[in-house]
């Protein structure tokens, strides 16, 4: 059994800083796009930085520019 308290693990792999067990919310966690849990799968926007919050924004708003031209 893997322990949650351990400083040197990544704290993506913590379940207790995801919401509803899907989106990561770490404030200590200054990466604006941490890894995944499982390796290899990409990154995830991390909520409790209020600048991936902006960065989710800016690329929603041009994603609906695109498509809407």
């Amino acid at each position: 059994m893997s322990d949650y308290n351990d400083p040197d693990m990544d704290p993506t792999q913590n379940p207790a800083n995801y919401w509803m067990n899907t989106f990561y919310y770490n404030p200590e966690d200054k990466r604006l796009l941490p890894p995944k849990r499982i390796a290899g799968l990409g990154w995830t926007i991390n909520f409790g930085n209020p600048y991936s919050v902006l960065l989710l924004i800016i690329i929603l708003a041009a994603l609906t520019l695109v498509s809407t031209l």
